[in-house]
């Protein structure tokens, strides 16, 4: 009988090392897997680092725009509404009032377009398209 046992190696990596990969991270704007793949890091490790250091830790040695670039992007999720919650249901509800919108003004404007190649073509050929076919004509 052999027992299978877990070939899982554990490594412990440096509070310096944890902080130049975070900062890589942000200032290359890379994805958890590209920064992964690059250090040859465990699954999960960029996530788990960034849940234990807050961005206050980190911001001490990154670039001024790149600290402003992730307040902003923070301050737009911050703004995103939760999902399932009244304030998601009126963004979702004004979106598509923004959408019925734009679809009736395109549909005016259609109207308005077949309007006026009718009345184009009553002038120009004299015929009356609007009436129906069989009526008198006095």
């Amino acid at each position: 009988m052999s027992q299978n046992h877990s070939s899982r190696v554990i490594h412990r990596y440096s509070e310096d090392f944890k902080l130049s990969v975070l900062k890589d991270y942000y200032e290359s704007g890379s994805s958890y897997r590209a920064i992964k793949k690059k250090y040859q890091l465990s699954e999960g490790c960029v996530q788990r680092w960034l849940k234990e250091r807050p961005l206050s830790e980190i911001s001490v040695s990154l670039p001024p725009e790149t600290i402003k670039r992730l307040e902003s992007m923070a301050k737009k999720a911050s703004e995103t509404p939760v999902p399932g919650s009244i304030e998601a249901r009126i963004a979702e509800l004004e979106s598509e009032n923004q959408r019925l919108k734009a679809a009736l003004e395109y549909s005016e404007l259609r109207v308005e377009a077949f309007s006026r190649a009718i009345k184009y073509y009553d002038e120009q050929e004299g015929v009356d398209i609007l009436k129906k076919a069989g009526t008198r004509q006095q």
